[in-house]
């Protein structure tokens, strides 16, 4: 069991790849990820409404998350979206690139908009990393953020490992080398690059502040989103 999100349902299920169990219990659904198979069960009475098969070629997919109606996991460099109700699949969408996407549970989605990003690793290239803005209604990509220059002869892109942030014209990606980007929110370019030793690669926003979380011991800190400066580092 990868996880479980709960939301309320009606309606009937469709679909040759998709089993429906007897009974219609009226409580609210939860979804689980099995491996290669995608759950919906009743978490009043624990009844399965329907499952459905995952086309993954190895490993298993990420935790699901529902959006307004959407089931949506990620393996690897792709992205799936299922109806909540139905458990048909609405659409998949396989990056160019094949570094793996983050766990669906870093997506975000404003204004029909999804934005995730990825990791890299062995075998993959560095300035093939970005955060992907994706229009979910057309299923076309809207951006993919920029390379930027990391010295005279290096660029790389942004290895985001956790949620993004949309504020206004505005997105906010940390990355696991402890930069925080704001890039535009309309064609992605990079705004700013705020490095100040933060090690910003988990963050969190609260009103107007970006709080940096970091995965080992080092420097943590405040990110004012008005002015993009450091207000405090600990």
């Amino acid at each position: 069991v990868r996880s479980a999100t709960a939301q309320s349902r009606s309606s009937s299920v469709t679909g040759d790849s998709i089993r429906q169990t007897s009974g219609d219990a009226g409580g609210p659904t939860g979804y689980l990820s099995l491996g290669d198979t995608l759950v919906a069960f009743d978490v009043i009475s624990g009844d399965q409404i329907w499952e459905t098969s995952i086309d993954i070629e190895e490993g298993h997919v990420s935790n699901p998350v529902v959006v307004e109606g959407t089931v949506y996991l990620t393996h690897q460099n792709r992205i799936y979206a299922f109806d909540a109700v139905s458990g048909s699949r609405e659409w998949v969408f396989e990056n160019n690139e094949r570094f793996p996407f983050n766990s669906a549970e870093s997506i975000t989605i404003v204004d029909d908009i999804l934005y995730i990003g990825g990791f890299g690793g062995p075998g993959f290239r560095s300035d093939s990393l970005h955060v992907l803005a994706f229009n979910v209604n057309s299923q076309s990509v809207k951006w993919r953020s920029e390379t930027f220059r990391v010295d005279e002869n290096t660029r790389r892109g942004i290895e985001s490992i956790g949620p993004v942030f949309v504020e206004d014209d505005r997105v906010y990606a940390a990355d696991s080398f402890g930069d925080l980007f704001v890039l535009d929110a309309e064609n992605g370019e990079i705004r700013d690059r705020i490095n100040e030793d933060l090690e910003m690669s988990v963050i969190t926003k609260y009103s107007n502040e970006i709080y940096s979380g970091v995965l080992d011991e080092s420097v943590v800190g405040s990110v004012d989103t008005t002015t993009n400066d450091v207000t405090w580092t600990y």
